[in-house]
């Protein structure tokens, strides 16, 4: 993780790693989202078929 931090301040072009890092937070509450959306379904099928 360090020399990724490492190579990103070598790069020249700061606005490229600031908009890296704004897509990575924006992408990680999505991820996040989906994985918490697919558990609950999920749950509910297994409810379902406890149910049944």
């Amino acid at each position: 993780m360090t020399s990724l931090y490492y190579f990103l301040s070598r790069l020249p072009n700061s606005s490229f790693i600031s908009s890296s890092i704004s897509i990575f937070w924006i992408l990680i509450p999505l991820y996040l989202a989906e994985l918490n959306l697919r558990s609950h379904n999920s749950e509910s099928a297994n409810l379902l078929v406890a149910i049944i």
